[in-house]
C-alpha cells in the first residue's frame, strides 16, 4: 500500500510535467537584433533583417492598387515597419488581422485571434475601400507567413503569426 502510494505521489508530477511540455506552445527564441524596415525596390516591402541569415524575411508588401496612391503606400510602409519594430522589440507581435472598422477595411495587430476593435488591437493601416480586406492582406504577406490557396471572399478575416520571422530562415552560423 505504501510503495502504491509513493508511485503515485512520483509518478503523477511527472505525467503533469510531460503533459505541459507536450501541449504547450514551444517558445521559439526570436533574436533581439532583428530590424523589421520598409524597402522600397520594385514597391515599398516591410523585410525583417536577421543576424547570420542568409536573407532578409518579407512580412508584408505595400502594393499600390491596395492604397489610394503610391504615396500612400510607401507612407504606410515606413509607419507599419516602425510600429511593428516597437511591438517586436516589447515582444508584444503576434498576429496580423483583417476587419471592417466604422467602415473602413483595416489591417491590424493583435496578441491573440481578437477583433481589430478589441482593447488588445492596433490598427496599423487602411486599405482602399474597393479592396477586400482578406484578400487584400493575404496577398500583402511574404510567402513564408501564407499556405495554399488564397482565402474565400465569404471570410471576414484572417490572421497572419509574424511574432517570430526567423522561423523562415535557416541558421548560416553555428549554434554552439
Amino acid at each position: 500500500m505504501r510503495q502504491n502510494f509513493l508511485a503515485m505521489i512520483f509518478t503523477a508530477p511527472m505525467i503533469a510535467i510531460g503533459a505541459v511540455t507536450v501541449f504547450s506552445k514551444p517558445n521559439l527564441a526570436k533574436d533581439v537584433n532583428t530590424q523589421l524596415i520598409c524597402q522600397t525596390d520594385e514597391f515599398p516591402t516591410i523585410v525583417a533583417s536577421i543576424p547570420n541569415r542568409d536573407s532578409d524575411v518579407t512580412l508584408l508588401k505595400f502594393m499600390e492598387k491596395y492604397f489610394s496612391s503610391g504615396d500612400e503606400a510607401l507612407l504606410n510602409c515606413q509607419t507599419t515597419a516602425n510600429t511593428l519594430q516597437t511591438l517586436y522589440n516589447n515582444d508584444t507581435l503576434f498576429f496580423l488581422a483583417t476587419d471592417t472598422v466604422e467602415g473602413q477595411s483595416v489591417v491590424c495587430a493583435v496578441k491573440g485571434l481578437t477583433l481589430c476593435n478589441s482593447d488588445d488591437a492596433l490598427i496599423l493601416f487602411t486599405l482602399d475601400n474597393k479592396v477586400n480586406p482578406v484578400t487584400g492582406l493575404y496577398n500583402m504577406l511574404g510567402s513564408c507567413f501564407v499556405a495554399g490557396d488564397p482565402p474565400k471572399h465569404t471570410l471576414k478575416r484572417i490572421y497572419a503569426d509574424i511574432g517570430n520571422p526567423s522561423r523562415c530562415l535557416r541558421r548560416t552560423t553555428p549554434i554552439w
